[in-house]
């Protein structure tokens, strides 16, 4: 039985055309069934609520046996989906021609049987269908063969045999390749002082392997590369994966999260050794994707890639200071989280605030930059997640306040900063000694402000001793902030 709000999901992840699908499938003349009522009163829904439902069909008899009826609108909505699959996913396609197959054989129609047969066989080469392909020559076995003079595909042909060994070699280098990629640990002991592309599990693979075991073994090197910190050789494969996956665009129809991973781990490293000029090209690409205009459930396959993109262009704009990019790309990114607001993952909420954030801080939009800061504020459910940012946020507030020349909502913030940070408690060098300028600004006139710029600035970057860890700055950079409030070459 279908369990809390797996039915109510499900309904809330279809698309208009699936919605229109369902209703032309389950609607008949003159009816009104209760699993079709039920479907419109989970989908007026804003969130699940159980008892509301039951409370709205108050009276009726099915509603003493809720959860058959849920069950039974859960069955009508997989077949539709299930139908709606057939008819645009191959692989769906290649399942139900085998499923029809053994059908036909068991009722002693091996000809029409082996018709199925051969259109499963030859959309299973196609869609690299290992795992089908298998199946399929253990059914084959079942039935004997029309005659025929039409070519045969592989797996049914004189030479099966062999293929279904490939077929065999082939998955077992997928399983192998799964079975090192959940142990990076033991990964990296073992290519560490090799080259990864001799490792002999990769040495064994062939340019004949399908692109599941490609991803996996190119993801294996690239991984090796980071890990070594060989990032030139972790950039070629990724970019010669990239190339495989652009030669077999079918496949990557089915599958637009791996291209579109892929393409953010080269973000990542073009960010980590600042090859910025190839960015914006890789943007382009991502944008390409159309992933961005889409509506995504917090489960879609393409949100956190999309996340991640949009995390990753945003800390572009802030490392290379383009924020002449960014007042062009705000807007739609803007757009986007808050379009998704209610399903961002608890992880990437309080993040993508902070970016947009700063960005609005670096380019002198302070008043934009709290709305932001205040969402991460008010979002409790990921402060044990990611503190850091909680914390990098309130220094970027008391910064803001300063900038608007709010001095009275500065000293109040200074001392929500004070209460938050005592409770959180470890409080470094840094903190304090950021709380203490803030402090001796709320009580010094504006005459006495270029004096303790200069202070704090000596105290926390002197020549001898840095007191500010590079991750902070990287977040948060007071060391530029400062730098821009003191004479030209003083420092």
């Amino acid at each position: 039985m279908p369990t809390s709000s797996e039915v109510y999901d499900l309904i809330q992840s279809l698309g208009k055309a699936e919605k229109k699908a369902f209703r032309r499938m389950v609607q008949r003349p003159g009816e009104d069934p209760n699993y079709l009522r039920l479907f419109d009163a989970m989908l007026e829904q804003p969130a699940y609520d159980e008892e509301a439902l039951k409370a709205g069909f108050q009276g009726e008899a099915f509603v003493r046996q809720f959860h058959v009826t849920k069950n039974y609108l859960l069955q009508l909505l997989l077949q539709c989906l299930r139908q709606l699959a057939e008819r645009k996913d191959p692989r769906a396609q290649v399942k139900a021609w085998l499923a029809e197959a053994d059908l036909l054989r068991r009722r002693g129609m091996p000809e029409l049987a082996f018709k199925r047969l051969r259109k499963a066989a030859k959309q299973a080469q196609r869609q690299e269908m290992l795992p089908a392909q298998l199946e399929l020559f253990a059914l084959a076995r079942k039935m004997p063969f029309p005659a025929t003079t039409r070519p045969l595909p592989p797996i049914l042909g004189p030479d099966a045999l062999a293929a279904v060994r490939n077929s065999l070699e082939q998955f077992g280098r997928y399983v192998d390749y799964v079975e090192k990629s959940q142990s990076w640990q033991q990964w990296r002991g073992e290519v560490l002082s090799i080259d990864p592309r001799e490792h002999p599990l990769l040495a064994a693979q062939t340019s004949q392997d399908p692109l599941q075991v490609a991803i996996l073994s190119h993801h294996l090197i690239y991984a090796a590369g980071v890990m070594k910190s060989d990032y030139a050789l972790a950039k070629a494969t990724l970019w010669e994966l990239v190339e495989k996956m652009d030669q077999k665009p079918h496949l990557m129809k089915l599958n637009p999260e791996g291209l579109h991973t892929t393409l953010n781990n080269l973000l990542g490293l073009c960010l980590y050794d600042k090859s910025y000029e190839e960015i914006p090209p890789l943007l382009q690409r991502i944008h390409a994707l159309g992933h961005e205009s889409k509506i995504l459930t917090p489960h879609h396959p393409l949100m956190r890639p999309q996340l991640q993109t949009l995390n990753l262009e945003l800390e572009w704009y802030r490392d290379s200071l383009n924020v002449e990019a960014f007042e062009q790309r705000g807007p739609a990114i803007q757009r986007f989280i808050a379009t998704h607001q209610a399903e961002l993952p608890v992880s990437y909420y309080p993040l993508l605030h902070y970016q947009l954030a700063y960005l609005h801080f670096m380019r002198g939009a302070y008043s934009q930059s709290i709305p932001p800061l205040n969402a991460i504020f008010t979002y409790q459910a990921a402060e044990q997640i990611r503190t850091d940012i909680f914390r990098y946020a309130r220094f970027l507030h008391l910064m803001l306040q300063f900038e608007l020349g709010n001095m009275t909502v500065l000293a109040y913030a200074l001392q929500s900063t004070r209460r938050y940070l005592k409770k959180k408690g470890g409080i470094s060098y840094f903190e304090k000694r950021f709380l203490r300028y803030f402090s001796q600004l709320c009580r010094s006139p504006k005459a006495h402000f270029p004096k303790l710029h200069r202070s704090l600035y000596t105290d926390l970057f002197s020549p001898t001793e840095a007191r500010v860890s590079a991750d902070v700055l990287d977040y948060l950079d007071v060391k530029s902030w400062l730098e821009q409030k003191l004479p030209a070459g003083s420092f």
